[in-house]
């Protein structure tokens, strides 16, 4: 197979940093917003691909337009972070990307979620998985192959069933499962990456 070399004009900030370099198989990102996490997601279905030849990746949104829109529509995400001159085919109607070493990545909406169990899943990113219905998640977990890579991204949404996910890769927590772990990065954190000083609490009670 041809060796293709690509640099991605991609400087992840420490926070991403941690979410890529961890190994468990299980991981999960709660987070605000403006972290990055559909580029670090991107990415993260980017890295497997090349890495993994005749791999299938499957990004999960909470609908099939947003999948188009965040990933998609917006070209300068598919243009930076899957460069043409490796894609062997690419498909706007159905939202895939084939690359050059056999390997898929497939955007999706959870509404179309009842036609991933017949395909086998490497690995699968449920993006704002706060906001897809936990049914969803049962319906797609039977076709990941034994040793498939699952992220699960989200901002916040109280007490729903990405909050008991969350507690599965959660450090010190009753419900942790072994080769799962979850992040958690709060406002100021992020405010913080963008604009060092600033004070979330102060801003808020000066407006």
């Amino acid at each position: 197979m041809e060796r293709i070399q690509v640099n991605l004009p991609y400087r992840p900030h420490k926070y991403q940093e941690e979410v890529h370099n961890a190994k468990e198989q299980f991981r999960v990102l709660c987070c605000t917003r403006r972290f990055g996490k559909s580029t670090l997601a991107l990415v993260e279905a980017f890295l497997f691909a090349v890495s993994n030849p005749k791999s299938t990746i499957y990004i999960v949104c909470p609908t099939f337009g947003q999948a188009k829109r965040i990933y998609w529509r917006d070209r300068r995400m598919l243009a930076t972070y899957i460069p043409k001159e490796i894609r062997e085919q690419d498909n706007e109607t159905e939202a895939f990307v084939v690359l050059w070493n056999g390997s898929s990545i497939n955007f999706v909406g959870s509404e179309n979620a009842d036609v991933l169990p017949g395909i086998k899943i490497d690995f699968l990113i449920l993006d704002e998985a706060a906001y897809i219905d936990e049914d969803v998640w049962q319906i797609v977990s039977p076709a990941l192959s034994p040793s498939a890579r699952v992220l699960f991204l989200s901002t916040p949404r109280g007490d729903n069933w990405f909050k008991t996910v969350y507690e599965q890769g959660e450090k010190g927590s009753s419900h942790k499962l072994s080769d799962w772990r979850s992040f958690r990065y709060r406002g100021q954190q992020i405010i913080d990456l963008h604009h060092p000083g600033m004070d979330l609490t102060q801003k808020k009670l000066d407006e």
